[in-house]
Protein backbone atom coordinates (compact mmCIF):
# COMPACT_ATOMS: atom_id res chain seq x y z
CA UNK A 1 0.00 0.00 0.00
CA UNK A 2 1.11 3.59 -0.58
CA UNK A 3 2.25 4.03 2.96
CA UNK A 4 5.01 6.54 2.53
CA UNK A 5 3.87 8.73 -0.32
CA UNK A 6 3.09 11.98 1.51
CA UNK A 7 6.36 12.35 3.41
CA UNK A 8 8.95 10.25 1.62
CA UNK A 9 11.36 13.17 1.82
CA UNK A 10 10.79 13.63 5.57
CA UNK A 11 10.53 10.34 7.45
CA UNK A 12 10.28 7.20 5.33
CA UNK A 13 9.32 4.82 8.08
CA UNK A 14 6.75 7.08 9.76
CA UNK A 15 5.10 7.99 6.50
CA UNK A 16 4.84 4.37 5.51
CA UNK A 17 2.25 3.73 8.20
CA UNK A 18 0.69 7.17 8.40
CA UNK A 19 -0.41 7.62 4.81
CA UNK A 20 -1.93 4.19 4.45
CA UNK A 21 -5.28 4.89 5.98
CA UNK A 22 -6.00 7.65 3.51
CA UNK A 23 -5.88 5.23 0.61
CA UNK A 24 -8.91 3.41 1.96
CA UNK A 25 -10.90 6.64 1.94
CA UNK A 26 -10.76 6.79 -1.88
CA UNK A 27 -13.90 5.77 -3.73
CA UNK A 28 -11.89 3.19 -5.65
CA UNK A 29 -9.97 1.42 -2.96
CA UNK A 30 -7.78 -0.67 -5.22
CA UNK A 31 -6.66 2.38 -7.14
CA UNK A 32 -5.50 3.89 -3.88
CA UNK A 33 -2.64 1.43 -3.86
CA UNK A 34 -1.19 2.71 -7.12
CA UNK A 35 1.69 5.01 -6.14
CA UNK A 36 3.64 4.88 -9.40
CA UNK A 37 1.72 7.73 -11.05
CA UNK A 38 2.24 9.93 -8.00
CA UNK A 39 5.85 9.17 -7.12
CA UNK A 40 8.23 7.02 -9.14
CA UNK A 41 10.34 6.40 -6.05
CA UNK A 42 7.60 4.28 -4.49
CA UNK A 43 6.22 1.03 -5.89
CA UNK A 44 3.58 -0.96 -4.04
CA UNK A 45 2.28 -4.46 -4.63
CA UNK A 46 -0.80 -5.87 -2.90
CA UNK A 47 -0.91 -9.53 -1.98
CA UNK A 48 -4.27 -9.34 -0.20
CA UNK A 49 -7.18 -6.91 -0.19
CA UNK A 50 -10.53 -7.95 1.25
CA UNK A 51 -13.05 -5.28 2.24
CA UNK A 52 -16.51 -6.23 3.49
CA UNK A 53 -19.40 -4.05 4.55
CA UNK A 54 -18.00 -3.18 7.98
CA UNK A 55 -14.46 -4.52 8.06
CA UNK A 56 -11.63 -5.85 5.98
CA UNK A 57 -7.90 -6.45 5.72
CA UNK A 58 -4.98 -5.77 3.42
CA UNK A 59 -1.43 -7.03 3.03
CA UNK A 60 1.10 -5.07 0.98
CA UNK A 61 4.77 -4.51 0.18
CA UNK A 62 6.35 -1.18 -0.75
CA UNK A 63 9.75 -0.69 -2.40
CA UNK A 64 11.22 2.76 -1.77
CA UNK A 65 14.04 4.21 -3.87
CA UNK A 66 14.99 7.42 -1.97
CA UNK A 67 17.11 8.72 -4.88
CA UNK A 68 16.20 7.78 -8.46
CA UNK A 69 19.82 8.48 -9.43
CA UNK A 70 20.82 5.51 -7.22
CA UNK A 71 18.25 2.83 -8.11
CA UNK A 72 20.37 0.12 -6.52
CA UNK A 73 19.62 1.56 -3.05
CA UNK A 74 16.17 0.45 -1.93
CA UNK A 75 14.16 0.10 1.26
CA UNK A 76 11.41 -2.51 1.41
CA UNK A 77 8.52 -2.30 3.84
CA UNK A 78 5.82 -4.90 4.38
CA UNK A 79 2.51 -4.16 6.07
CA UNK A 80 -0.55 -5.90 7.45
CA UNK A 81 -3.70 -3.80 7.91
CA UNK A 82 -6.99 -4.44 9.69
CA UNK A 83 -9.72 -2.07 8.45
CA UNK A 84 -12.90 -1.04 10.28
CA UNK A 85 -15.52 1.10 8.59
CA UNK A 86 -16.89 4.09 10.57
CA UNK A 87 -19.67 6.57 9.86
CA UNK A 88 -17.20 9.23 8.75
CA UNK A 89 -14.43 7.07 7.34
CA UNK A 90 -12.21 4.19 8.38
CA UNK A 91 -10.04 3.06 11.26
CA UNK A 92 -6.92 1.14 10.21
CA UNK A 93 -4.61 -0.81 12.51
CA UNK A 94 -1.29 -1.53 10.85
CA UNK A 95 1.81 -3.54 11.57
CA UNK A 96 4.83 -2.42 9.53
CA UNK A 97 7.99 -4.48 8.97
CA UNK A 98 11.36 -3.75 7.40
CA UNK A 99 12.18 -6.54 4.92
CA UNK A 100 15.86 -7.43 4.58
CA UNK A 101 17.54 -10.27 2.67
CA UNK A 102 18.74 -11.90 5.88
CA UNK A 103 15.65 -11.33 8.02
CA UNK A 104 12.52 -9.27 8.58
CA UNK A 105 12.38 -6.70 11.39
CA UNK A 106 9.21 -5.36 13.01
CA UNK A 107 9.27 -1.54 12.92
CA UNK A 108 6.08 -0.19 14.50
CA UNK A 109 2.34 -0.31 15.01
CA UNK A 110 0.09 2.40 13.58
CA UNK A 111 -3.49 3.42 14.36
CA UNK A 112 -4.98 5.58 11.63
CA UNK A 113 -8.31 7.40 11.44
CA UNK A 114 -9.07 8.26 7.81
CA UNK A 115 -12.04 10.45 6.92
CA UNK A 116 -14.07 10.47 3.74
CA UNK A 117 -13.07 14.14 3.42
CA UNK A 118 -9.46 13.11 2.78
CA UNK A 119 -8.09 14.01 6.21
CA UNK A 120 -6.32 11.48 8.40
CA UNK A 121 -4.52 11.20 11.71
CA UNK A 122 -2.08 8.41 12.40
CA UNK A 123 -0.54 7.43 15.74
CA UNK A 124 2.62 5.34 15.57
CA UNK A 125 4.56 3.42 18.21
CA UNK A 126 7.95 1.80 17.77
CA UNK A 127 8.73 -0.61 20.63
CA UNK A 128 11.89 -0.18 22.66
CA UNK A 129 14.84 -2.38 21.83
CA UNK A 130 18.59 -2.69 21.60
CA UNK A 131 21.42 -3.51 19.20
CA UNK A 132 24.96 -4.53 20.03
CA UNK A 133 28.13 -5.52 18.20
CA UNK A 134 31.56 -5.86 19.80
CA UNK A 135 32.22 -2.62 21.73
CA UNK A 136 29.14 -0.85 20.36
CA UNK A 137 25.62 -0.91 21.79
CA UNK A 138 22.44 1.06 21.16
CA UNK A 139 19.24 0.94 23.22
CA UNK A 140 16.04 2.97 23.15
CA UNK A 141 12.67 3.16 24.84
CA UNK A 142 9.31 3.20 23.00
CA UNK A 143 9.22 5.89 20.31
CA UNK A 144 5.84 7.48 19.57
CA UNK A 145 4.67 9.81 16.83
CA UNK A 146 1.46 11.41 15.59
CA UNK A 147 0.94 12.65 12.02
CA UNK A 148 -1.93 14.70 10.57
CA UNK A 149 -2.51 14.91 6.82
CA UNK A 150 -5.01 16.24 4.32
CA UNK A 151 -5.50 15.47 0.67
CA UNK A 152 -4.31 18.10 -1.77
CA UNK A 153 -4.35 17.68 -5.56
CA UNK A 154 -4.48 13.88 -5.24
CA UNK A 155 -1.50 13.95 -2.86
CA UNK A 156 -1.37 13.82 0.91
CA UNK A 157 0.07 16.95 2.53
CA UNK A 158 1.58 16.47 5.99
CA UNK A 159 0.32 19.30 8.20
CA UNK A 160 1.49 18.14 11.63
CA UNK A 161 4.19 15.85 12.99
CA UNK A 162 4.83 15.20 16.70
CA UNK A 163 7.56 12.75 17.71
CA UNK A 164 8.73 11.74 21.20
CA UNK A 165 11.75 9.67 22.21
CA UNK A 166 11.91 9.09 26.00
CA UNK A 167 15.48 7.77 26.12
CA UNK A 168 18.33 6.66 23.85
CA UNK A 169 21.65 5.29 25.08
CA UNK A 170 24.74 4.65 22.97
CA UNK A 171 27.99 3.02 24.08
CA UNK A 172 31.08 2.90 21.88
CA UNK A 173 34.25 1.73 23.58
CA UNK A 174 35.06 4.10 26.44
CA UNK A 175 32.39 6.57 25.35
CA UNK A 176 28.73 6.57 26.34
CA UNK A 177 25.87 8.90 25.41
CA UNK A 178 22.50 9.23 27.11
CA UNK A 179 19.68 11.35 25.65
CA UNK A 180 16.47 11.83 27.62
CA UNK A 181 13.04 13.17 26.65
CA UNK A 182 13.66 14.28 23.09
CA UNK A 183 10.73 15.84 21.23
CA UNK A 184 10.19 17.17 17.73
CA UNK A 185 7.04 19.07 16.73
CA UNK A 186 6.21 20.58 13.37
CA UNK A 187 3.06 22.14 11.93
CA UNK A 188 2.44 23.87 8.64
CA UNK A 189 0.60 24.05 5.34
CA UNK A 190 2.59 21.13 3.89
CA UNK A 191 5.68 19.96 5.75
CA UNK A 192 7.12 18.16 2.71
CA UNK A 193 6.85 21.39 0.73
CA UNK A 194 8.28 23.40 3.63
CA UNK A 195 11.59 21.69 2.96
CA UNK A 196 11.67 23.83 -0.17
CA UNK A 197 10.76 26.93 1.82
CA UNK A 198 7.54 27.63 -0.10
CA UNK A 199 4.94 27.39 2.64
CA UNK A 200 4.45 28.50 6.22
CA UNK A 201 5.49 26.29 9.15
CA UNK A 202 6.46 26.13 12.82
CA UNK A 203 9.00 23.69 14.27
CA UNK A 204 10.31 22.94 17.76
CA UNK A 205 13.00 20.54 18.95
CA UNK A 206 13.64 19.97 22.66
CA UNK A 207 15.94 17.73 24.68
CA UNK A 208 15.51 17.60 28.44
CA UNK A 209 18.97 16.16 29.13
CA UNK A 210 22.05 14.78 27.40
CA UNK A 211 25.07 13.23 29.08
CA UNK A 212 28.27 12.09 27.40
CA UNK A 213 31.11 10.43 29.30
CA UNK A 214 34.50 9.44 27.93
CA UNK A 215 37.97 8.26 28.89
CA UNK A 216 39.49 9.51 32.14
CA UNK A 217 36.06 10.54 33.45
CA UNK A 218 35.66 13.29 30.82
CA UNK A 219 32.12 14.60 30.82
CA UNK A 220 29.70 16.74 28.83
CA UNK A 221 26.25 17.20 30.29
CA UNK A 222 23.52 19.58 29.24
CA UNK A 223 19.92 20.23 30.18
CA UNK A 224 17.07 22.22 28.74
CA UNK A 225 17.89 22.45 25.03
CA UNK A 226 15.17 24.25 23.04
CA UNK A 227 15.40 24.95 19.31
CA UNK A 228 12.39 26.53 17.61
CA UNK A 229 11.68 28.25 14.34
CA UNK A 230 8.90 29.53 12.11
CA UNK A 231 8.75 30.39 8.44
CA UNK A 232 6.08 32.87 7.32
CA UNK A 233 6.02 34.65 3.94
CA UNK A 234 9.76 34.67 3.37
CA UNK A 235 10.78 35.35 6.97
CA UNK A 236 12.53 32.77 9.14
CA UNK A 237 12.35 33.35 12.90
CA UNK A 238 14.56 31.22 15.17
CA UNK A 239 14.67 31.10 18.98
CA UNK A 240 17.18 28.78 20.67
CA UNK A 241 18.24 28.28 24.28
CA UNK A 242 20.23 25.98 26.55
CA UNK A 243 19.72 26.09 30.30
CA UNK A 244 22.92 24.46 31.49
CA UNK A 245 26.08 22.86 30.06
CA UNK A 246 28.82 21.18 32.10
CA UNK A 247 32.09 20.39 30.33
CA UNK A 248 34.90 18.43 31.94
CA UNK A 249 38.01 17.36 29.97
CA UNK A 250 40.58 15.99 32.36
CA UNK A 251 43.32 15.54 29.74
CA UNK A 252 43.65 19.34 29.38
CA UNK A 253 42.52 20.36 32.87
CA UNK A 254 39.22 21.86 31.73
CA UNK A 255 36.14 22.09 33.92
CA UNK A 256 33.52 24.63 32.83
CA UNK A 257 29.86 25.51 33.19
CA UNK A 258 27.81 27.46 30.66
CA UNK A 259 24.33 28.60 31.71
CA UNK A 260 21.41 30.55 30.27
CA UNK A 261 22.62 30.44 26.67
CA UNK A 262 20.36 32.10 24.09
CA UNK A 263 20.67 32.55 20.34
CA UNK A 264 17.93 34.34 18.39
CA UNK A 265 17.71 35.60 14.85
CA UNK A 266 15.24 36.69 12.17
CA UNK A 267 16.07 36.38 8.46
CA UNK A 268 13.84 37.90 5.77
CA UNK A 269 14.04 37.91 1.97
CA UNK A 270 11.74 37.95 -1.03
CA UNK A 271 9.55 34.87 -0.89
CA UNK A 272 9.28 34.77 -4.68
CA UNK A 273 12.98 33.88 -4.82
CA UNK A 274 12.06 30.33 -3.77
CA UNK A 275 9.50 29.73 -6.49
CA UNK A 276 11.73 27.28 -8.40
CA UNK A 277 12.41 24.99 -5.44
CA UNK A 278 9.06 23.24 -5.08
CA UNK A 279 8.86 22.27 -8.80
CA UNK A 280 12.27 20.65 -8.40
CA UNK A 281 11.09 18.73 -5.31
CA UNK A 282 8.20 17.37 -7.39
CA UNK A 283 10.53 16.65 -10.32
CA UNK A 284 12.69 14.46 -8.07
CA UNK A 285 9.62 12.28 -7.53
CA UNK A 286 9.51 11.54 -11.28
CA UNK A 287 13.10 11.18 -12.50
CA UNK A 288 16.77 11.21 -11.63
CA UNK A 289 17.85 14.84 -11.25
CA UNK A 290 21.65 14.93 -11.83
CA UNK A 291 23.83 16.71 -9.22
CA UNK A 292 24.90 19.34 -11.75
CA UNK A 293 21.26 20.25 -12.38
CA UNK A 294 20.66 20.62 -8.64
CA UNK A 295 23.84 22.71 -8.28
CA UNK A 296 22.67 25.02 -11.08
CA UNK A 297 19.31 25.44 -9.35
CA UNK A 298 20.96 26.21 -6.00
CA UNK A 299 23.13 28.87 -7.66
CA UNK A 300 20.11 30.37 -9.41
CA UNK A 301 17.99 30.46 -6.25
CA UNK A 302 20.87 31.86 -4.16
CA UNK A 303 21.32 34.72 -6.62
CA UNK A 304 17.59 35.41 -6.64
CA UNK A 305 17.56 35.51 -2.83
CA UNK A 306 20.42 38.03 -2.87
CA UNK A 307 18.75 40.13 -5.55
CA UNK A 308 15.47 40.14 -3.59
CA UNK A 309 17.19 41.75 -0.61
CA UNK A 310 18.09 40.15 2.73
CA UNK A 311 17.82 41.40 6.28
CA UNK A 312 19.12 39.64 9.40
CA UNK A 313 18.27 40.80 12.90
CA UNK A 314 19.70 39.06 15.96
CA UNK A 315 18.93 40.28 19.48
CA UNK A 316 18.74 38.86 23.01
CA UNK A 317 21.78 36.60 22.56
CA UNK A 318 23.79 35.75 25.65
CA UNK A 319 25.69 33.13 27.63
CA UNK A 320 27.18 32.89 31.11
CA UNK A 321 30.56 31.16 31.04
CA UNK A 322 31.79 30.11 34.50
CA UNK A 323 29.73 32.91 36.00
CA UNK A 324 30.82 35.61 33.51
CA UNK A 325 28.18 37.04 31.16
CA UNK A 326 28.46 37.98 27.50
CA UNK A 327 25.59 39.55 25.52
CA UNK A 328 25.47 40.08 21.76
CA UNK A 329 23.26 41.54 19.09
CA UNK A 330 23.61 42.38 15.44
CA UNK A 331 21.92 43.55 12.25
CA UNK A 332 22.77 42.98 8.60
CA UNK A 333 21.10 44.07 5.39
CA UNK A 334 21.50 43.69 1.64
CA UNK A 335 19.08 45.95 -0.27
CA UNK A 336 17.34 44.59 -3.37
CA UNK A 337 19.53 44.85 -6.43
CA UNK A 338 21.24 43.08 -9.31
CA UNK A 339 24.39 41.35 -8.09
CA UNK A 340 26.10 40.04 -11.23
CA UNK A 341 28.17 36.87 -10.92
CA UNK A 342 31.49 38.46 -11.94
CA UNK A 343 31.09 41.36 -9.53
CA UNK A 344 29.25 39.70 -6.67
CA UNK A 345 31.89 40.14 -3.96
CA UNK A 346 32.51 43.81 -4.75
CA UNK A 347 28.84 44.73 -5.20
CA UNK A 348 27.80 42.91 -2.04
CA UNK A 349 30.42 44.62 0.09
CA UNK A 350 29.42 47.98 -1.30
CA UNK A 351 25.72 47.39 -0.61
CA UNK A 352 26.15 45.72 2.79
CA UNK A 353 25.06 47.55 5.93
CA UNK A 354 25.59 46.04 9.37
CA UNK A 355 25.92 46.66 13.10
CA UNK A 356 27.50 44.39 15.75
CA UNK A 357 27.34 44.95 19.52
CA UNK A 358 29.06 42.80 22.18
CA UNK A 359 28.97 43.49 25.93
CA UNK A 360 31.52 41.31 27.77
CA UNK A 361 32.30 41.13 31.47
CA UNK A 362 36.04 41.12 32.11
CA UNK A 363 35.55 38.00 34.21
CA UNK A 364 34.87 36.25 30.90
CA UNK A 365 38.38 37.13 29.74
CA UNK A 366 39.75 35.98 33.09
CA UNK A 367 38.09 32.58 32.66
CA UNK A 368 39.45 32.28 29.10
CA UNK A 369 42.94 33.15 30.33
CA UNK A 370 42.70 30.65 33.18
CA UNK A 371 41.47 27.92 30.82
CA UNK A 372 44.26 28.58 28.29
CA UNK A 373 46.97 28.48 30.94
CA UNK A 374 45.64 25.26 32.47
CA UNK A 375 45.55 23.65 29.03
CA UNK A 376 49.26 24.49 28.69
CA UNK A 377 49.94 23.05 32.17
CA UNK A 378 51.12 26.47 33.30
CA UNK A 379 51.05 27.30 37.01
CA UNK A 380 48.10 29.67 37.43
CA UNK A 381 48.10 32.63 39.79
CA UNK A 382 45.71 35.56 39.97
CA UNK A 383 48.56 37.93 39.04
CA UNK A 384 49.31 35.93 35.88
CA UNK A 385 45.65 35.91 34.94
CA UNK A 386 45.43 39.69 35.27
CA UNK A 387 48.54 40.06 33.10
CA UNK A 388 46.97 37.83 30.43
CA UNK A 389 43.73 39.83 30.52
CA UNK A 390 45.63 43.10 30.25
CA UNK A 391 47.49 41.74 27.21
CA UNK A 392 44.19 40.66 25.60
CA UNK A 393 42.71 44.14 26.04
CA UNK A 394 45.81 45.91 24.73
CA UNK A 395 45.88 43.74 21.62
CA UNK A 396 42.17 44.36 21.00
CA UNK A 397 42.61 48.11 21.43
CA UNK A 398 45.42 48.11 18.89
CA UNK A 399 43.35 46.24 16.32
CA UNK A 400 40.09 48.21 16.73
CA UNK A 401 40.72 51.31 18.88
CA UNK A 402 37.57 53.11 17.69
CA UNK A 403 35.26 50.17 18.32
CA UNK A 404 36.20 49.01 21.84
CA UNK A 405 35.37 50.76 25.11
CA UNK A 406 36.72 49.75 28.50
CA UNK A 407 34.09 50.60 31.13
CA UNK A 408 36.03 49.21 34.10
CA UNK A 409 34.39 45.84 34.68
CA UNK A 410 33.32 45.32 31.06
CA UNK A 411 34.51 45.59 27.50
CA UNK A 412 32.04 46.88 24.93
CA UNK A 413 32.63 46.23 21.23
CA UNK A 414 30.49 48.07 18.70
CA UNK A 415 31.05 48.25 14.96
CA UNK A 416 28.87 49.18 12.03
CA UNK A 417 29.19 49.78 8.31
CA UNK A 418 29.42 53.50 9.14
CA UNK A 419 32.52 53.18 11.36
Amino acid sequence: MAKILPIAAVVVALGAAAAGGGMYADSKLREGYNTQERDARIQTTVSEFDMGVLSGSAAWKTDITPDLCSPETKITLRGEDVITRKLDGYHIQSKVYLSQPEKEVFLFNADTDAGFDGGLTSRLEMPGGSLSEKDFSLSWQNVTAEIDMHKEDKRYAVTKLDMYVPEVQVRNGAWSFLVQNMRYNAAGDNLAANAAGNLNSDTAFTVEALKATGPNASLMEWSGLNVSGSFVDGKWRSRNSLNNLILKINEVNQNHTITDMKLNYDVAFGKEALSDLMPMVLEQQKRCVPPEELAALVEKVSKRILNSGITLDSKGNQMIFDGAKVTMEGELSFPPGEYSKDKTDRSLLKALTYRVYVDMEKNFLRQIARSTMLARNVQVTEEQIEEEVKAYIEQAMQVAPRNIRDTGDKLVFEKSSDN
